[in-house]
């Protein structure tokens, strides 16, 4: 079992909500039985809204993919780690 935290908070939120939610991450495959993507480039799906709950060293490495994926809108929340 994954110990939740914001990030994954955050996206059970969303999803009770109603909303589509896609999660990235290096080593996850999976959370709460959803499908955990190793990139913003690995999802299929056109993507709205992205959303990054990272340390910004790490967010700002995903500025180049959101932009070649034509993600207009972003929300970075700086996680201290």
């Amino acid at each position: 079992m994954i110990r939740k935290n914001f990030p994954i908070e955050f996206t059970l939120c969303l999803k009770n909500k109603g909303k589509i939610t896609r999660g990235i991450h290096h080593r996850l495959t999976e959370v709460e039985g959803e499908r955990i993507y190793n990139s913003i480039e690995a999802i299929e799906d056109p993507i709205d809204v992205a959303v990054f709950v990272v340390n910004p060293t790490i967010g700002i490495n995903y500025l180049e993919p959101i932009k070649a994926k034509g993600i207009s809108t972003i929300w970075l929340q700086p996680r201290n780690r």
